[in-house]
């Protein structure tokens, strides 16, 4: 997520290159990641988490090792995994790409 590699529509690689980058959330930007992270149509799914958990920055408290950053990064995953950001476009192709001839 970091890298700017991810499994949003405005990621674009051969495999889907003809997919609509627009959000399908909020239909207003590019899927990018950045934009999930401040989509205003999962403002709801942020409200009552730590605003700083969604400060994706590198010198952020997030990636910290400590015990605050951890509580951060705890409420991050939970945002993620419940809207199933970045995760494969299908599921069951081969780990980290939407090319599932590389698995055989």
């Amino acid at each position: 997520m970091r890298a700017n590699k991810s499994y949003t529509n405005a990621q674009t690689d051969l495999a889907n290159q003809d997919r609509d980058p627009t959000c399908p959330w909020c239909s207003q930007e590019l899927e990018t990641f950045l934009h999930i992270i401040q989509c205003p149509a999962l403002e709801g799914d942020r409200r009552g988490k730590n605003i700083q958990a969604f400060n994706v920055a590198p010198d952020s408290g997030l990636w910290k090792g400590n015990k605050k950053g951890m509580k951060l990064l705890n409420e991050f995953f939970s945002y993620v995994m419940t809207n199933r950001i970045n995760f494969p476009v299908r599921m069951g192709v081969f780990p980290f790409t939407r090319n599932a001839q590389l698995a055989s």
